[in-house]
C-alpha cells in the first residue's frame, strides 16, 4: 500500500507539474495573442491612415489637373491675343506706309500748288492797271 501511495504521490506531482506547464504555456499563448491583436490593431490603424493619405493625394492631383487645364486655357488665350496683336501691328505698319505715301502725295501736291500759285501771281502782276 505504501508503494502504491508513493506511486500515486509521484503521479500526482507529475500531473500537477504538467498542469503547471500547460497553464504557463496557456499564459504565454494568451500574451502572444494579445500582442498579435495589438499589432493587428496597429496595422488596421496604419491602413486607415494610408487610405486617408491616398485620398488626400487623389484630391491634390485633381486640383493640380484643374490648375493645369486652366493654365493651358490661359496659354491658348494668350496665344490668340498675341496673334491678334501681331496682325494689328502688321496692319498698323501697312496703314503707316499708306499714310506716309499719302503725305508724300500731299507734299507733292502742295509743292505743285505753290508753283501754280507763283505762276498765277506772276500772270496777275503782268496785268497791272
Amino acid at each position: 500500500v505504501r508503494n502504491l501511495a508513493q506511486k500515486t504521490q509521484q503521479a500526482t506531482e507529475e500531473i500537477q507539474s504538467m498542469i503547471q506547464q500547460l497553464q504557463n504555456g496557456t499564459r504565454e499563448v494568451v500574451q502572444v495573442m494579445q500582442q498579435s491583436q495589438e499589432k493587428t490593431d496597429d496595422s488596421v490603424r496604419h491602413a486607415h491612415e494610408a487610405a486617408q493619405a491616398l485620398e488626400s493625394i487623389t484630391q491634390a492631383v485633381s486640383v493640380i489637373n484643374d490648375m493645369n487645364t486652366q493654365i493651358a486655357s490661359a496659354a491658348e488665350e494668350q496665344s490668340a491675343v498675341a496673334e491678334d496683336i501681331n496682325r494689328n501691328v502688321a496692319n498698323i505698319g501697312l496703314v503707316a506706309n499708306q499714310v506716309a505715301g499719302g503725305a508724300d502725295e500731299a507734299s507733292q501736291a502742295s509743292a505743285e500748288l505753290t508753283k501754280l500759285a507763283e505762276q498765277q501771281r506772276r500772270l496777275v502782276n503782268q496785268f497791272k492797271v
